[in-house]
């Protein structure tokens, strides 16, 4: 017979206290009646069978209450960034021979009793249930993150051989409903991602991601939708839909991202309304990503004045994406190159060939009638989240237009500039009827 107490027993980084043992060892098997010990806040009491020889398979039983399930993360994974905030309780049973894991038996049950979120650590409640037999494994999990995300997950596989511990994949997690302004406060709260405060102003989202591969080489499937979304930077409110395929060990990915019917509203900053379909496509890696997108703004209006139909091409390539823009009923054309993280620093190019002044001006009430046609090119660059600290130039090649019965041309190609908040009249120089005009100087445009 065994018997033993200590108040406390240190392993590596681990310490358990309150230790009471009482076994028993014969020729044939070692039998733990008990083994009782304090770990982490809560208590573990324990049973195992140990066959010394041909006989019995080994089995082990075991229950626990009141674990603190971060802080057992913290002692096995140190590295860990965030932790779940949860007391935990439950059982496990499991026996086979000690040489053969794919012939062992085992069920373990989980309930978990969610912590307070704070940074790096994140609250997770609900229960979990694992199974083992004959190799084949399955785990079934209802539980709620953050007391916000709803999560339940079906997982299973079949244990593989080999040198390390393998298995195969199989099954599903699937998120909820969330709304989105509570997930982006869950978020920056637990400091998993700083989501800038009033990027939206409402909207809910729910996921399901498809599990397959193996536990060494997992690859995911996902389907993700937004609903009833409203940018409030961008005044645009709409769905969003995607879908794609990510392997963990490679960091590849595939990815389609689509939007209909995006309600563009004017804002004072940025005058323009519409209605915005967008469908994007991306392959590659996390950190060199790639894709491609279009993106489609049906009956444009920009400052009172109707643009018609606008298309862009968007192709992203690692940290920029180039695009190429389109106004069909103004003739114009946009090229330009836009990094895709703050504070998204641009080049933008716009032309226009033989534009009709008589339609730019449509709508706006003009002391005479002015008609005619223009081409004109524009270059601007400079970041994107503070654009009026950007430069540009605006070069007019020609114009033959008539103000009322005058003619009025160029007489040779004019150019303004802007920059650090002036306009600047670098070259003008035309004709107004018989009368020659010349200009140049600057003015502010906050005055």
């Amino acid at each position: 017979d065994l018997q033993a107490k200590s108040p406390r027993l240190d392993w590596d980084k681990c310490a358990i206290t309150d230790v009471a043992l009482r076994g028993h060892v014969s020729p044939a098997l070692a039998r733990i009646h008990q083994l009782a010990f304090g770990f982490e806040g809560g208590r573990v009491t324990t049973t195992v069978i140990v066959p010394l020889g041909d006989g019995p398979d080994t089995s082990v039983a075991a229950s626990w209450t009141d674990l603190d399930l971060g802080r057992i993360v913290r002692v096995v994974a140190p590295s860990t960034t965030i932790v779940p905030a949860a007391i935990t309780k439950g059982t496990l049973t499991a026996s086979g021979p000690p040489s053969r894991l794919n012939e062992w038996a085992g069920d373990v049950r989980v309930e978990m009793s969610p912590g307070g979120n704070g940074r790096n650590r994140i609250a997770i409640g609900g229960e979990a249930h694992a199974t083992l037999s004959m190799g084949s494994w399955q785990l079934d999990a209802k539980q709620r993150v953050g007391g916000l995300v709803p999560v339940t997950m079906n997982v299973r596989g079949r244990l593989l051989e080999g040198r390390e511990t393998n298995s195969t994949l199989r099954g599903y997690v699937d998120a909820g409903e969330t709304p989105l302004l509570s997930l982006f406060d869950l978020l920056r709260t637990t400091g998993i991602v700083d989501v800038p405060a009033g990027t939206l102003s409402s909207g809910s989202a729910q996921a399901k991601v498809e599990v397959s591969g193996t536990l060494l080489d997992p690859r995911l499937g996902f389907t993700a939708s937004a609903d009833a979304l409203s940018v409030e930077q961008a005044g645009a409110s709409g769905r969003l839909t995607a879908v794609g395929t990510y392997a963990v060990r490679s960091g590849k990915y595939s990815a389609m991202v689509d939007g209909t019917d995006w309600q563009i509203v004017p804002t004072t900053d940025r005058p323009l309304s519409g209605q915005l379909d967008l469908h994007i496509t991306g392959t590659g890696a996390i950190d060199d990503p790639r894709g491609d997108g279009q993106l489609s703004l049906r009956n444009a209006v920009y400052a009172e004045r109707r643009l018609g139909d606008v298309t862009a091409n968007i192709m992203l390539e690692g940290r920029t994406a180039t695009i190429d823009a389109r106004a069909p009923e103004f003739s114009v054309t946009a090229t330009g190159r836009v990094g895709v993280d703050a504070p998204y620093v641009a080049s933008i190019d716009v032309r226009t060939d033989n534009l009709d002044l008589a339609r730019v001006l449509e709508g706006v009430e003009t002391p005479t009638t002015l008609a005619g046609m223009t081409t004109i090119s524009a270059h601007a660059q400079g970041p994107l989240e503070t654009w009026r600290r950007g430069t540009g130039t605006i070069d007019v090649a020609s114009l033959d237009a008539r103000a009322g019965d005058l003619p009025v041309r160029l007489d040779e190609p004019a150019r303004i500039a802007y920059r650090d908040d002036r306009v600047f009249i670098e070259r003008l120089e035309a004709t107004a009827g018989q009368t020659r005009l010349s200009a140049s100087g600057d003015l502010p445009i906050n005055e």
